[in-house]
């Protein structure tokens, strides 16, 4: 355990720092060696900081408001570590880079202003005090109290393999939804989708282990996953005289997506470890060329309304189109669910309702929709929230342009998108549904964080211009 982390800082960093920043896409299937991406750290960004991070020891980046966001990338905390940076020091951060922190043990800091920070400032990090100390003066840690615990035990890697320890005891994994009845009259879609897995009625601020029906992963997370898979959990399976094996084989997917035709060597040997571990543990590998990730399971009928589904990229929202609640995870977390069916101390988010009326203008599109909302709200006002799509505008939208509403939530900050339940969605299900499902809508009086309305006659055709 560490109760103080004295370093000093190399790096502040504007607002809006995204993981393509902290690691170039290029570098993410060329190695499962964490070693390997700290020379390419902010590559493309400040090209200086590597040289920075040598000459010095315990260093500390100091960044503004939602630092780590865009992809899941897990490999963005691993440069950022290979460089010997000990905490960052941020207003806020995604939650998808903040729990990848979390489960590495880096330290992500989070405070209200950053104005007095300088470059080689010393800083005392104070676990116990839950402060930060710098030329005399102390400032609170707003982080949660059991959020400064773990970083100061060096991270949730410890907790993680104790989870699968008792679930591999208890054999209580997760198998397919069980969609019993739990509450009524006050709940949003997403608080009652997790009130019928868990069996009690669920609300948003509450943390729990949270049972999964869909995990897939593409093949910049899949390969350093099936590592993780083998080498950070098979004690634990021999503990138990276990064979290591996934939760369920049926509801595991490998999908290369992002790199095909492969580009190098390295790419194909981990689309061949995919295919690879598919053979052996039973799970589908797609081929290169099948779909992507985000639409192919939507049109083979895996994903299905109430389902909790997992992918391995933030884009993973653009599942919540079909009634779902989807989201993006990094290699870790992905890795504990690939083991027990479960996603480990998630707190469900509150929601933000975006009520939808009115038809769009001829040339106007789903597309045009997502970018007006983007723009008003910027691209952290629905942070670590849920965005909540309906109203009687949803039968003027069809299937096509919601998977691209849904897409595009994760781009203003949102944990996740989802779109209630209607006749069309009915329709489009049918004869291709893999399994059984449920339709989801929310209840009259159900607590939102907010209630946006949009009224979509007035939109007009949006083009987005690059932000940096």
């Amino acid at each position: 355990m560490t109760n103080k982390i004295i370093g000093k800082i190399t790096s502040i960093f504007p607002k809006d720092i995204n993981t393509d920043d902290i690691i170039p896409a290029w570098t993410l299937q060329e190695s499962t060696d964490r070693n390997y991406f700290k020379k390419y750290a902010f590559d493309n960004y400040d090209k200086d900081f590597v040289f920075r991070c040598k000459r010095e020891e315990n260093n500390i980046i100091v960044a503004g408001k939602n630092f780590g966001c865009g992809s899941s990338r897990e490999q963005a905390v691993y440069a950022l570590q290979e460089n010997d940076i000990k905490v960052i020091i941020a207003l806020s951060y995604p939650d998808i880079f903040y729990r990848n922190c979390l489960n590495n043990g880096l330290p992500a800091i989070i405070v209200d202003d950053i104005t007095e920070y300088k470059i080689k400032q010393k800083i005392i990090i104070d676990f116990d005090n839950k402060i930060v100390q710098f030329d005399g003066k102390k400032y609170k840690i707003k982080n949660p109290p059991e959020d400064i615990k773990s970083f100061s035990l060096g991270g949730k890697l410890g907790k993680i393999r104790s989870h699968l320890g008792a679930l591999l005891g208890q054999m209580q994994f997760q198998k397919h939804p069980s969609f019993v009845k739990t509450a009524e009259g006050k709940q949003t879609i997403v608080e009652k989708i997790v009130s019928d897995h868990v069996g009690r009625p669920i609300f948003s601020g509450e943390k729990l282990d949270l049972p999964i029906d869909i995990l897939f992963f593409n093949e910049v997370i899949g390969p350093p996953a099936i590592q993780d898979f083998k080498n950070k959990f098979s004690d634990v399976f021999a503990k138990y005289n276990k064979r290591v094996k996934v939760f369920d084989p049926k509801r595991i997917f490998f999908i290369p997506d992002h790199t095909v035709p492969s580009s190098s060597v390295a790419v194909s040997e981990g689309i061949d470890l995919m295919e690879q571990f598919s053979r052996e543990q039973g799970t589908k590998c797609y081929k290169e060329g099948d779909g992507i990730e985000h639409v192919v399971l939507i049109e083979d009928g895996y994903i299905v309304p109430g389902e909790i589904v997992l992918g391995t990229d933030s884009h993973t929202d653009t599942n919540g189109a079909l009634n779902t609640l989807a989201f993006g995870v990094g290699t870790t977390d992905a890795t504990y669910a690939m083991s027990t069916g479960f996603i480990y101390d998630f707190e469900i988010p509150k929601t933000i309702r975006f009520n939808l009326e009115g038809k769009f203008k001829k040339g106007v599109y789903g597309k045009d929709l997502i970018l007006y909302l983007i723009g008003k709200l910027g691209v952290d006002g629905a942070s670590k929230k849920i965005v909540e799509f309906g109203g009687p505008a949803l039968k003027n939208i069809s299937m096509d342009q919601r998977i691209t509403i849904a897409n595009m939530g994760v781009e203003m900050g949102a944990r996740t998108a989802i779109f209630e339940a209607d006749q069309k969605l009915k329709k489009y299900l049918k004869n291709r549904n893999q399994f059984p499902y449920k339709f989801y809508g929310p209840d009259k009086n159900c607590k939102y964080e907010k209630i946006i309305d949009v009224d979509l006659s007035i939109l007009e055709p949006c083009v987005a211009f690059p932000h940096k």
